[in-house]
């Protein structure tokens, strides 16, 4: 060999790595799939609505909003009055029940009214005068009238 050579050596190196080939192990994800629906169903509200039993009259509605839940005041089909499920004896008791919650909870401009619908008018001119004493918007819950698939209206040529 010469002085100015130099000499040069290959190493082959073998890897023992391989293409994925195939699809990935799915029991992982199935276990965690099963795991996030029990999570889920479980921390759902499936506990039935309570309260007092209230057939509502039924409206047309634009829009729904949120109902606070201190501030509901419900008449029943037998005039008994209730504020948040708690019976009242009469509309002065309500009205210092309602007067109290405000003070407790701090100011609420609604007062939600959840009537039946064999409440007559007087009753619920009397529950609209306490709201607008409390300085309160009244707000009465209705249910949304049943669709018929009729229309109330006649199509005209153009």
């Amino acid at each position: 060999m010469k002085k100015n050579e130099t000499t040069t050596s290959c190493v082959h190196v073998r890897t023992r790595l391989q293409p994925f080939r195939g699809l990935p192990p799915f029991i992982p994800y199935l276990g965690l799939f099963f795991i996030l629906i029990l999570f889920f169903m479980l921390s759902s509200s499936s506990m039935p609505v309570q309260g007092v039993k209230v057939t509502l009259p039924t409206a047309a509605m634009r829009e729904t909003q949120y109902v606070s839940r201190h501030m509901i005041v419900t008449a029943d089909a037998f005039g008994k009055f209730y504020f948040n499920d708690i019976p009242a004896e009469n509309l002065q008791q309500l009205k210092r029940r309602v007067s109290e919650a405000v003070s407790k909870y701090g100011t609420s401009d609604e007062l939600i009214f959840r009537c039946d619908q064999s409440i007559n008018a007087d009753t619920m001119m009397k529950l609209t005068e306490i709201a607008s004493e409390l300085n309160m918007t009244a707000l009465f819950v209705v249910d949304q009238p049943k669709q018929t698939g009729k229309t109330s209206f006649m199509e005209t040529e153009r």
